[in-house]
């Protein structure tokens, strides 16, 4: 594998019958967290209903308008972290239209710890949201992103903003069982409905192309490319129209997922897009969101 010049740390986990998704009809009890009071499925279809989502999806969706600022997570594997933390400030800013900037540093180091992981090793998209779940997310202005402090274990009382995100669920788009275009669809009609997600996806060599760095379009490999890594993105939106060209072996590919990166200015000011092609592979994979039934009243799923 090639060393990327990027810094990435998405590592890729696999399906668990025990994930919840989209379709999931009773929640189990966890020790850790009181239940929502309504399944996964039913706040799903309440928020369809009061969208009244019917028929064909739009061609393109694009919620980056709801979106935090773009970050950067400089110099350390912690792609994951801000995918997790970028979810939360999105629901926050579409629910409530204000957003406290949360910290990424410690999503990071708590991720790591229920691992039981030390140093700079990059995490499981999985873990992280069970971090926001559990942890929740401190600011930043009381735990700030100091790159070369990722090892060091947070202060006790930063863990008590975790009381305010107990009544998130987080689900998995592409369970066990289901098929790429399955999961794809799924993707879709979530975005169709403002339920933005994150993912990780498998970096090549066309990743690093200056005409990449400069337009965010990560094209679909080539044949003699070489993989850099893994890394964990926000799916904020879809365009089924958009054209991805390979600057290597001049292929292309139409209709692609727009994307929320963690490498600053990168790209399309921070944003990128990634053809559907990758899904269809399963070189995209891990998708995740999170829901709460708290938000099912608010202004955002009112069509």
């Amino acid at each position: 594998m090639k060393q990327s010049k990027k810094n990435l740390g998405w590592i890729k986990d696999y399906p668990d019958i025990r994930d919840y998704n989209p379709k999931t009809s009773t929640i189990l009890r966890n020790p850790l967290k009181p239940n929502p009071n309504k399944s996964i499925k039913e706040i799903l279809e309440e928020i369809r209903k009061k969208m009244n989502i019917k028929g064909k999806l739009e061609k393109k969706v694009d919620l980056r308008k709801w979106c935090s600022p773009i970050k950067n997570q400089g110099n350390i594997g912690s792609c994951t972290a801000f995918a997790a933390v970028g979810m939360y400030e999105y629901f926050q800013k579409r629910v409530h239209n204000k957003y406290i900037d949360g910290s990424e540093l410690f999503v990071y180091k708590t991720t790591r710890n229920i691992l039981n992981w030390k140093g700079d090793t990059g995490g499981y998209l999985r873990t992280a949201m069970g971090s926001l779940a559990l942890f929740g997310v401190p600011p930043t202005s009381s735990y700030p992103y100091e790159t070369d402090k990722y090892d060091e274990e947070p202060p006790a009382f930063i863990y008590s903003y975790g009381q305010n995100f107990q009544a998130l669920s987080y689900f998995r788009l592409d369970p066990l069982g289901a098929s790429a275009s399955q999961t794809l669809t799924e993707i879709k009609n979530l975005l169709a409905i403002g339920i933005p997600s994150m993912m990780g996806f498998t970096c090549y060599t066309a990743l690093e192309h200056p005409d990449t760095e400069k337009t965010g379009k990560i094209p679909f490999p080539g044949e003699n490319e070489s993989v850099l890594g893994g890394h964990a993105v926000m799916v904020i939106g879809y365009d089924d129209d958009l054209v991805i060209k390979n600057p290597i072996d001049g292929k292309s590919k139409k209709g692609g997922l727009i994307i929320r990166n963690s490498w600053g200015k990168w790209g399309d000011d921070g944003y990128g897009y990634i053809p559907y092609e990758y899904v269809k592979q399963k070189l995209a994979s891990d998708f995740w969101s999170i829901i709460s039934a708290e938000w099912i009243d608010s202004e955002m799923f009112k069509q």
